[in-house]
């Protein structure tokens, strides 16, 4: 919260973590304090704060993999107000708990993305990837698909012990949930594949240059009466930037990439090149829009 006088303290210690790990992915979930208004709180990260807390939301705090077993066996929330003389130390331990959840859970799913952004009308998103033959029993027939859009580089004033900071820098804000912010269903294509289809329609203000779209795969959240909070785990994040379609290259470009995905103009994934335009994702990442005559 911009109102929460220990909140740059976690931000800077969260900073040093992602500096020493490429397996990060920071989503800063606002809320208001007190009697102040958070500029970036939103009703769908105000619900999924209550779910991952039991309600009981304390400023600054972190989720990892929505895994318990950092600072408390049975709860998924830690707080992250510590002292800076200890901010290496933490992120050090952190990183060994990161380790330990990377050896101990396996994945059941891959994720990819295709975010597109056209000249005119609504953002089109697509999710897909592969699954094992055994997900359903290893991660439930109930896991679902969580997508998130963030921002980066969004400027406001932040409580700082005790002092007001004009200009302070937020990044990876929690924008909007696609579909729900409980997640979705995958929407499975055949038993070893699912593809799931969002639109969005960017709000006046938001800046497509600083978005990114943050998809995982995880077990649904639970309703904070049951009290059960070990039965949210994270199984596989990915995060995607926004292509714009005015700036995509309309012929390929001759290097070792290759197509490794085909969309229509909408962003519904194709079986293959179709006549007409293509958006062809290639296996260096990058997408270019090619005509099929």
């Amino acid at each position: 919260s911009t109102y929460c006088t220990y909140c740059p303290l976690g931000n800077s210690m969260l900073s040093i973590l992602t500096s020493q790990r490429d397996d990060i992915i920071w989503v800063g979930i606002h809320g208001d304090l007190g009697s102040g208004h958070d500029p970036y709180t939103t009703t769908q990260g105000d619900n999924i704060m209550t779910y991952l807390t039991g309600g009981s939301i304390s400023y600054p705090s972190g989720v990892f993999d929505r895994t318990p077993g950092w600072d408390d066996d049975n709860a998924i929330s830690n707080g992250l107000g510590y002292n800076a003389t200890y901010h290496q130390q933490i992120a050090n331990e952190l990183s060994n708990f990161f380790d330990y959840i990377t050896l101990s859970t396996p994945t059941f799913a891959t994720i990819e993305g295709m975010c597109l952004i056209p000249e005119e009308g609504e953002a089109t998103i697509t999710i897909s990837g592969e699954i094992t033959p055994d997900f359903d029993v290893m991660m439930g027939e109930d896991a679902k698909l969580n997508v998130y859009v963030v921002e980066d580089s969004l400027v406001a004033r932040q409580l700082n012990s005790g002092r007001w900071v004009e200009g302070y820098v937020h990044n990876g804000v929690f924008r909007t949930a696609l579909g729900s912010e409980f997640g979705v269903a995958l929407n499975k294509t055949s038993e070893t594949t699912y593809s799931n289809e969002f639109t969005l329609t960017i709000p006046e203000g938001w800046r497509t240059e600083k978005l990114h779209v943050v998809a995982f795969i995880s077990r649904p959240l639970k309703n904070a009466e049951t009290g059960v909070f070990t039965d949210m785990f994270v199984d596989n994040a990915e995060i995607f930037n926004f292509a714009v379609a005015e700036g995509i290259e309309e012929t390929l470009i001759e290097d070792d990439a290759i197509p490794v995905a085909y969309y229509d103009v909408t962003g519904r994934q194709l079986n293959g090149p179709q006549q007409g335009i293509n958006i062809v994702k290639m296996s260096n990442g990058t997408a270019k829009k090619v005509l099929v005559k």
